[in-house]
């Protein structure tokens, strides 16, 4: 009896030095914004202030927060504390003038599977090498030869809008730009020809569906975020990612056929993205000249990669682009007569629709309202002090981008659909940091040039035909849906063909 009391007594005893141990390790940095003189919200035990975002999301939760407590604050995921700073001058020396000492991304290491290795999540040296390695993908020769691919999708585009006209002239713009942007990437990126507008239940699209579903206040990541310790272990333990298995699955295995085979891609003066990564596979990660190659879960990884940022981001900045020309006929009979007056009868392509200036001060207007991220973020990778703010190494910056394009001290009724805003006048007189969709610095999104490439070209050929107006379906404002990304739930809108005359 005696021996049984001991071991319940030491059963307990260790229990309680645990949970002792436990509480002390998940609250003991808690006071380091006091020390750093940042405010910012109480953070509850276990959670920090995760459950604030789980619930409102970035950008709902960053706007609460900013009000509350300024440009800069701070707040804890778990024990993991973060800086949110909107303070311009900052974010210039963070994000450019000492970039060196705030040079990686925050990521879920461990709980992306097949993406953990891509560009994003990379860090110090070997993002700069991979950097070097994709950028050529971009350049203006590479963009030039990705003209007919991009036209072919628009086309596929305008011809899938004139067969509804036939059933009903009401469309959800955003399935439909959804459909455009994925076989766009499919063709550019993977170099697989998809018409998804045509075929919605091609495989291609199911599976881009499925692993696209990743909800941010679902209860595996809300762990991830808080017991990173915990979690990483058992998600590799158990083989668990954030990614849906089985279209992660199809897609390596896509990827996996086009490495293992020497046919060209779709097009033979084109290389798409896969092929560029090609040349550079080389399974020795040592560095030669100061480079190193790419190995096949890195180049798995960068084409996942390339299709998340590419197809949801640039879908939505459609979607809501339609939305404002439709309750903006005068702005859209504009961008219409600069397309006629620009273009004539010209295909719409890389060179040419550089020229639409108008067009172009519209999608920068509209990412402005709705930027596809609502935030960006750094690592301090070493001590530093920014503008009197000592930054300790680790911790995360957050660069809160919808509370920068929303700041009424940097934008004149910033809730208001203005193009002029970005007028080569006014647009002299943004400071840089204020206006940042595709996010700021060496690190600023390498496939930009291509999403307003593609989102020029999808407009121009979409207003030579039709005119956009807003129907009983159509959301004002428009519901989004609850993702780390700024996206509609959907888009509807009327659509009405132009007439010989105007079209002429």
């Amino acid at each position: 009896m005696a021996t049984l009391w001991v071991w319940i007594t030491g059963s307990l005893v260790a229990i309680v030095c645990f949970l002792l141990f436990f509480y002390v390790y998940s609250t003991w940095n808690y006071g380091i914004f006091k020390k750093m003189g940042v405010n910012g919200p109480q953070p509850s035990f276990l959670f920090g202030n995760h459950m604030v975002f789980a619930k409102h999301g970035f950008k709902k939760a960053d706007m609460m927060l900013w009000k509350e407590y300024g440009d800069v604050f701070g707040y804890f995921t778990g024990r993991t504390p973060s800086i949110v700073i909107s303070d311009t001058e900052i974010l210039q020396e963070i994000l450019v003038k000492q970039f060196n000492n705030f040079t990686d991304r925050a990521v879920l290491r461990g709980f992306s599977g097949a993406m953990n290795e891509n560009l994003s999540a990379q860090q110090g040296k070997v993002w700069k090498s991979s950097r070097s390695i994709l950028s050529p993908t971009f350049t203006t020769g590479k963009l030039r030869k990705m003209d007919p691919l991009i036209k072919e999708a628009a086309d596929s585009l305008v011809l899938h809008i004139k067969k509804r006209i036939n059933e009903c002239n009401e469309v959800d713009f955003a399935w439909l730009f959804g459909c455009y942007t994925l076989d766009v990437i499919a063709s550019t990126a993977f170099g697989i020809k998809v018409d998804s507008q045509r075929d919605p239940n091609d495989k291609f699209v199911r599976m881009a569906s499925k692993i696209l579903a990743i909800k941010v206040n679902s209860p595996y990541l809300t762990l991830a975020f808080v017991l990173p310790i915990l979690m990483r272990p058992l998600s590799k333990l158990f083989n668990i990612t954030v990614l849906d298995k089985e279209a992660t699955e199809f897609f390596t295995n896509e990827i996996l056929k086009v490495l293992n085979s020497s046919e060209p891609s779709i097009q033979k003066d084109y290389v798409d993205f896969i092929h560029l990564m090609m040349e550079a596979h080389n399974e020795d990660t040592d560095y030669t000249d100061g480079r190193r190659g790419l190995t096949s879960k890195e180049i798995i990884a960068n084409c996942l990669l390339f299709f998340f940022a590419g197809y949801e981001t640039t879908a939505a900045s459609l979607s809501f682009l339609a939305y404002n020309l439709a309750l903006n006929p005068d702005i859209q009979q504009k961008m219409y007569e600069e397309i006629v007056s620009v273009l004539g009868e010209e295909e719409p392509g890389y060179d040419n629709t550089g020229k639409l200036q108008y067009m172009e001060m519209c999608i920068h207007e509209t990412m402005r309202m709705y930027p596809a991220s609502p935030r960006t973020d750094r690592i301090c990778v070493r001590e530093t002090e920014v503008k009197g703010l000592k930054i300790p190494e680790g911790m995360q910056i957050a660069v809160p981008i919808y509370i920068l394009h929303h700041n009424e001290k940097l934008w004149q009724d910033p809730e208001k659909f203005d193009p002029e805003r970005f007028s080569a006048e006014n647009k002299a007189k943004i400071k840089p940091c204020q206006f940042m969709p595709f996010g700021f610095g060496p690190r600023i999104c390498i496939g930009k040039r291509l999403a307003i490439t593609e989102m020029k070209i999808a407009l121009a050929k979409l207003l030579r035909e039709f005119i956009l107006v807003k129907c009983d379906k159509t959301k004002i404002p428009p519901k989004e849906l609850q993702t780390g990304l700024i996206k509609p739930e959907d888009m509807w809108l009327k659509v009405q063909l132009r007439s010989s005359e105007e079209s002429d």
